[in-house]
């Protein structure tokens, strides 16, 4: 087992070797994993950490007693379930049936046939949500299926996009740039979503000076209600408060089949990732000095590293570069490092210290082979950390397929702009405090302009939140260990629950 560890951290770092950076960085980062292979040596052969064994097989699908997997230790593959969110976290065992309409009349008909029988229904997308929400006792009506662009039209004076509910963020932004169109900044860091969930819960981009909410940019929806029929909802015809709810409806509000998107003229960005210390943070006016000059920007915070990456894109008129794309969450792992880096973070998981060598490793393995993408001279796809490319493929990343069996939580707050810098001040003591570190991407900083759109989105304009002033996000995206009692579990997550309510 030690074995795998460490080469699970030694083959990881070097993946990014003759990637085209600079000499001081790769010699930094051969060096950070000399430390950590030395430091685990010596710790690991006295100490052990539950479910570094079950860790592999947890999340293939089959549930194997065999190996320890029980209801407890590996819900995902022990617990009947046709509905779990994405990770696996919240598992419906009550829905008595999935359907996937493709068509209006198609959903009309479940939604007869359910209220006929008296069950209730749910509506869900791609599951990119991780709440009881999900949920219920009767039957669910998935939009995966559901899933295509249908025109651009004129609407109120506006440009949109008729689509159906399903289509994920990237597909939809692939459909409009083809017509040389895009969402602008309504464009979230994952595009596996789809357009319909995204806007239902008030998903956002990242921006200080551009309206980033996608529920922001629905200009009508039309919805099957509970008597099954279709009708069509916009600022014209409804009541604003109503309008508002429509707008971020969790699904909750009947099935959503189509919906009206504002769009804009495609534009293209140039993006560059540079990394400092983090004082750049705390020092006066810090995150603003570092994101105001930025129409897309967010950070990348380490902090039991006391480091940032910095990605900050600038609209241009230069031509996108070939290949041009954002890989945040897809590094490029082959797939025989998987299995042993879930034990590597499964032993973070147990050991503060040993998650902080990982942070420090993932933040160096990012100099190395920086999260964006474009073809070189030759032909192949090279890591960098400058190119320009199109709007919706330099804002938002795939996820890597290897995320099955990657279980996680992302906890996430948002700060209204007056207090962003005390929060970071509050969020590095509580840091420093717990010896937490986040080895997965470190921790997400992300801003978009307070509105007045909806009733839910969370820059909603009350209260400490003033329309058009920024709002940050701070993102804790958090591996959650296999195999952990309740008692270890509670004390894995007590520092993360401490944080949303501080």
């Amino acid at each position: 087992m030690l074995t795998f560890i460490l080469n699970g951290i030694l083959i990881l770092g070097s993946l990014a070797w003759g990637s085209g950076s600079n000499s001081g960085d790769e010699l930094a980062l051969r060096s950070a994993l000399d430390e950590a292979n030395t430091e685990l040596k010596t710790a690991l052969t006295r100490t052990s950490c539950p479910g570094t064994e079950l860790v592999i097989s947890c999340g293939n699908g089959k549930c194997e007693p065999k190996l320890g997997e029980n209801e407890t230790s590996c819900a995902i593959d022990c617990v009947p379930a046709l509905i779990h969110s994405y990770n696996s976290q919240t598992l419906c065992r009550g829905v008595s049936h999935v359907y996937q309409p493709t068509t209006v009349a198609e959903v009309q008909q479940i939604v007869r046939a359910a209220s006929a029988d008296g069950q209730h229904i749910r509506v869900v997308g791609r599951l990119h949500s991780a709440n009881e929400q999900l949920c219920t006792t009767g039957v669910v009506i998935s939009t995966e299926k559901f899933d295509h662009a249908l025109s651009l039209e004129t609407f109120d004076g506006k440009e949109t996009v008729v689509t159906e509910p399903g289509i994920t963020l990237y597909d939809l932004g692939e459909w409009l740039h083809a017509r040389n169109r895009s969402l602008g900044y309504a464009v979230i860091g994952y595009h596996g979503v789809s357009v319909a969930g995204a806007a239902a819960t008030g998903s956002h981009g990242s921006t200080m000076k551009h309206s980033a909410v996608v529920s922001s940019a629905v200009e009508s929806v039309w919805v099957v209600g509970a008597d099954a029929e279709l009708r069509e909802y916009s600022a014209l015809n409804t009541d604003l408060a109503t309008w508002k709810a429509l707008r971020t409806n969790l699904g909750m509000l009947g099935v959503v089949v189509r919906l009206r998107m504002r769009v804009q003229p495609q534009f293209n960005l140039h993006v560059k990732a540079t990394f400092d210390r983090d004082d750049k943070l705390f020092a006066k006016g810090g995150v603003h000095k570092l994101m105001k000059d930025c129409d897309f920007g967010l950070i990348n915070w380490f902090p039991g590293s006391g480091r940032i990456m910095r990605s900050c894109g600038m609209e241009t008129t230069q031509a996108a570069e070939p290949g041009a794309a954002n890989v945040l969450l897809d590094p490029g792992i082959p797939a025989y490092i998987v299995n042993p880096f879930k034990k590597v973070l499964q032993y973070g998981a147990c050991y503060n210290w040993i998650g902080c060598l990982v942070e420090r490793v993932r933040y160096l393995y990012f100099k190395v082979a920086p999260p964006y993408e474009k073809l070189d001279e030759f032909g192949d796809l090279v890591p960098t950390n400058d190119a320009i490319g199109a709007s919706h493929r330099m804002m938002s990343s795939v996820l890597t397929a290897d995320q099955k069996g990657f279980f996680q939580m992302d906890w996430e707050i948002a700060i209204p702009y007056q207090k962003a810098q005390a929060a970071l001040e509050a969020v590095r003591d509580h840091a420093k405090k717990n010896h937490l570190c986040l080895p997965l991407v470190g921790v997400f900083l992300r801003f978009a302009p307070s509105e007045d759109a909806t009733l839910l989105a969370h820059t909603v304009a009350l209260g400490d939140f003033h329309k058009g002033e920024p709002v940050m996000f701070i993102e804790m995206p958090v591996y959650l260990p296999t195999g952990f009692s309740k008692d270890q579990q509670s004390a894995y997550d007590r520092p993360y629950e401490e944080f949303a309510r501080l």
